[in-house]
């Protein structure tokens, strides 16, 4: 039989011709399998990310078109292989009419806010009261206990009258309180 030198250590081994045929490394023991396969995985596993061309792990059954290190890479990469048109409503108003419409150019800007073309400031919703007394007032302790967070509770009940003398902070337990409280006197 062949003499062959083991792939990881370098020792002679006798291999079957049939063998030499079959395999490109040969190997004295599975020790020394089980170490060169650990020692070439980490070579065989590593890709250039597709956009900074840092090298990357990943299996190769993972591996599909594109490969990145991270989300950044990613993002940076679509922006500059994908450019989306933002003014398309734009050039087809322009293409059928001839000119730029001005209704579709405002359309495609964000409608965000006091923007939006359904946006009303006076809404007299519960939670929006509620939420820009939130924004207005930063966050204080509890004016009973001095626990924090507190919540913020309107001393008028309407939660659209966020004045600062209407404000007052309370924990959860004594906000609760106080509105069962107030429930009571009400019946």
């Amino acid at each position: 039989m062949p003499l062959v030198n083991c792939g990881q250590c370098g020792s002679a081994i006798e291999r079957k011709p049939s063998r030499l045929a079959i395999y490109a490394h040969h190997f004295c023991s599975r020790q020394c399998k089980h170490e060169y396969q650990r020692q070439t995985a980490t070579e065989r596993n590593q890709w250039p990310c597709d956009w900074c061309g840092k090298p990357v792990k990943k299996v190769p059954a993972k591996v599909m078109k594109h490969v990145f290190c991270g989300r950044d890479c990613a993002g940076k990469w679509r922006s500059d292989n994908y450019h989306v048109e933002l003014d398309v409503r734009e050039r087809i108003a322009e293409s059928l009419r001839g000119r730029p419409n001005p209704q579709f150019a405002e359309m495609s800007r964000a409608q965000i806010g006091e923007r939006h073309p359904r946006w009303n400031p006076s809404s007299n919703h519960r939670s929006t009261g509620s939420q820009r007394a939130e924004r207005a007032f930063p966050a204080q302790p509890c004016e009973m206990c001095g626990a924090e967070p507190a919540d913020r509770h309107h001393r008028d009940l309407n939660y659209m009258n966020n004045e600062p003398e209407n404000i007052q902070f309370l924990c959860r337990k004594h906000h609760l309180r106080l509105h069962a409280a107030l429930r009571r006197q009400a019946k």
